[in-house]
Parts: C-alpha cells; sequence; structure tokens
C-alpha cells in the first residue's frame, strides 16, 4: 500500500511471481509504470492501480501480503488509517500477512520546532496540509498496534524496533508483522 513511484516493486521483483502497487497519486503510479517497463522485461506480472476514498481496488482475499513502508505515518486520521487497514485486512487470503512500518516515539528536534509536530495514533488530525514530515503520527505503544490489528482480525502479530537515521525525525520506527486469522 503506497507503492508510490514503484521502487519498492522493483526492490522486490525477484522474490514474487505477482506484485501489485495501490496509491493515491496517479502521477506516481505513472512513473511507476515506466520505471518497472524501463528496467523489468515482463510487466506481465505487475500491476499498479489508483486508490480511491481508501478502497484497494481488489477482490477479496487475492493477496499472500500487503506491504507498506514510509505511507501510514503519513496518514493522520486514525479513522482513515483504520480504514485503510480494514482493506488490507480483506484483501489477504486466510493466514496473509499484513507487514508495515511507521514513526515510533518522538520526532526530534534538529530541524526545527515545525518538525516536530505530531498526531497520536488514535488521534483524527484532519488539517494537515503537506506530507513533508511537518505533522506525521506518532506510535507511542506497541499496545496500541496489538490493540488495533487484534479488533481488525490479526494475529500471530510480531513487532521489532530499529533506530532511526539522521534526518528521518523518529526516535525509532516500529516494523510490524499481522497475520490474518483463517476463521476470518
Amino acid at each position: 500500500y503506497g507503492c508510490g513511484t514503484g521502487r519498492n516493486l522493483w526492490r522486490y521483483k525477484n522474490n514474487f511471481d505477482y506484485l501489485r502497487g495501490v496509491d493515491i497519486s496517479q502521477s506516481a503510479l505513472k512513473k511507476a509504470k515506466k520505471t518497472i517497463c524501463n528496467n523489468w522485461l515482463s510487466t506481465r506480472h505487475l500491476d499498479v492501480k489508483k486508490v480511491e476514498n481508501s478502497v484497494i481496488p481488489y477482490r477479496d482475499r487475492v493477496f499472500d501480503m500487503v506491504f507498506s513502508v514510509l505511507t501510514f505515518q503519513l496518514i493522520s486520521p486514525f479513522n482513515v488509517r483504520s480504514d485503510i487497514f480494514s482493506e488490507c485486512h480483506r484483501v489477504l487470503q486466510p493466514n496473509g500477512w499484513f507487514c508495515f512500518q511507521m514513526g515510533y516515539g518522538n520526532k526530534d528536534n534538529r530541524f526545527g520546532e515545525e518538525y516536530n509536530s505530531t498526531s497520536g495514533y488514535w488521534e483524527n488530525h484532519f488539517d494537515r496540509t503537506e506530507f513533508d514530515g511537518h505533522f506525521d503520527v506518532r506510535v507511542d505503544s506497541e499496545d496500541d498496534i496489538y490493540k488495533h490489528l487484534t479488533d481488525l482480525g490479526f494475529h500471530n502479530i510480531d513487532i521489532q524496533f530499529t533506530e532511526s537515521g539522521i534526518g528521518e525525525g523518529f526516535d525509532k520506527w516500529i516494523w510490524v508483522h499481522a497475520q490474518k486469522r483463517e476463521d476470518v
């Protein structure tokens, strides 16, 4: 989810038989198609589609895995992010994996106070005007992730932390792997 210009599609092209990318930006999807077509001999295993109103444009229970990096911390309203998580659950096959990353902890102040604004995981912050690090979502507790994903029908939730790099803003990155329950 949030494939952007296709960097991760390209990175993982040899690991999967089929890759599907979705994004809200039509211009990013055009670049993704161009990148893949120019560098990958066969595009029959690639498809990218535009997301409308948080709906992933694929049928139910079609994917083994949904992967997202550097996307969900940019979606400030919890209700919108939760709708997207529900969509990820919908398109996963039973026992499929939802894998994503978000910022964890406080943002640092090295770039000035205007870059230190964040909203908590459960907040519905709707007046965001930019997507350049000025206002991101932070996870303060892994319990928030466990509760949210369990309520949506995931289990076997594994959480890992990595240090953030210079200029990335958060104390750490939280990496989440959650499996869709077979009975859902």
